[in-house]
């Protein structure tokens, strides 16, 4: 026959097969993991509420030990009443086991005993640890207590066996040194301490730093500290060493704002006088060529092949291909350097009058069509004059670092 039991996770009632007694299952309404005990009497039909198999998740509440089971002499269950004030009933077969409240979900255990034991008897309380899971858990590492000494240890220095490196400070309440004494009236303190002491060591021997010089003229003997310093008695202090590095620094041209575009433009004068000279001649030839072709030049006919724009960032410039023969019959073809208005007034296939030299056929020039190349004969001579006049002054007035 069927055992009923009540899920405590939604409180339906299951019908439990005889042979799913002692077993888990899972209640299909909450999914909740059921534990089935295994009655001792076939005859119990109230299977009181059974505890679900916990898992990590379910946290363990501690139980009332004022709870006390109550039992019967004729019957094979017990009564146990929860903290929260439901009553449970237990098979007697549930002594020394837990179960769980299905209301509050606080988890009790069943004192062992007879079914013949007083009413009175006392449930234990479940700690965290000894509710049991469907899944073993490692129990819990516990970390074994320290133990302190009663006594407290003595006082070390760890620093007792280590050499002393310097004198002990004075202890509290010790007189500092006094002052030395000043110098009597008339006398000249610089020149006592340039002056070697009675024991024969110098000041630069007690004072690596040196002494500074007296202001005044002093007849006393004078500390030679170049020559301490090659003897290797002597080392130039910080402030001596960072004044001879200002004096090295210093010369004709200084590392400053200044100095820096001094530089610049020195060097932008001599690129000027060296490179307008270049552009003069560069226009010069151009302007040669075009009066050697216009005295003694031949004028043809010429037809346009092929037209070019070529742009650069800050200007532009139109070529022509034109094919044209001499007197002679020779053919040529050359390509042209022409301005802009020559250029949109010739398209490809139009006729253009080449003007070339008799004696050498090669030079030739497309007639109202060449560049102005007066432009860099003016443009080179203001560069070589503008640089000649700034590098002599420079020299003049020794502003010019070579």
């Amino acid at each position: 026959m069927a055992t009923q039991i009540k899920c405590p996770g939604c409180s339906r009632t299951l019908a439990i097969k005889p042979e799913l007694m002692g077993k888990k299952i899972k209640c299909p309404g909450c999914q909740k993991v059921l534990s089935i005990g295994q009655p001792k009497s076939a005859s119990a039909t109230n299977v009181p509420t059974q505890t679900p198999t916990g898992s990590p998740a379910t946290p363990a509440a501690s139980s009332n030990p004022n709870s006390a089971p109550t039992t019967s002499p004729t019957s094979d269950t017990l009564t146990i009443k929860c903290p929260c004030g439901s009553q449970l009933r237990v098979p007697t077969s549930a002594r020394g086991k837990q179960i769980q409240c299905p209301k509050c979900s606080q988890k009790l255990k069943i004192p062992a005993g007879s079914a013949t034991s007083t009413p009175a008897q006392t449930a234990q309380p479940l700690s965290q640890s000894s509710v049991p899971t469907a899944i073993p858990v490692a129990a819990p590492l516990s970390t074994p207590a320290t133990s302190f000494p009663s006594q407290p240890t003595t006082t070390q220095d760890p620093f007792a066996d280590l050499p002393t490196a310097m004198p002990a400070a004075p202890a509290p309440g010790t007189p500092m040194p006094s002052a030395p004494a000043p110098a009597a009236s008339g006398g000249d303190f610089w020149n006592e301490l340039n002056t070697p002491a009675a024991t024969g060591m110098s000041p630069a021997a007690s004072f690596p730093g040196g002494f500074p010089s007296s202001p005044a003229v002093s007849s006393g003997p004078q500390v030679n500290h170049a020559a301490l310093a090659a003897a290797g008695a002597y080392s130039p202090s910080l402030d001596e060493k960072i004044g001879n590095m200002a004096a090295a620094s210093t010369g004709p041209t200084e590392r400053s704002l200044g100095g820096y575009f001094s530089n610049r433009i020195h060097w932008g004068l001599i690129i000027m006088m060296l490179g307008g000279p270049f552009l003069a001649f560069i226009g010069w030839s151009a302007q040669s060529k075009m009066a050697a072709l216009d005295a003694r030049g031949v004028t043809v006919d010429g037809v346009v092949l092929d037209s070019r724009e070529r742009r650069s960032r800050r200007s532009r410039s139109y070529y022509l291909e034109v094919a044209y023969k001499t007197e002679a019959g020779a053919a040529y073809t050359d390509e042209f350097q022409v301005n802009s208005t020559y250029y949109d007034s010739h398209d490809l296939g139009g006729t253009a009058q080449v003007k070339y030299d008799p004696e050498d056929p090669t030079q030739a020039i497309l007639v109202g069509g060449s560049t102005d190349s007066s432009f860099l004969l003016y443009l080179g001579i203001g560069m070589a004059i503008i640089g000649l006049l700034g590098v002599g002054y420079t020299i003049v007035v020794g502003d010019i670092d070579w």
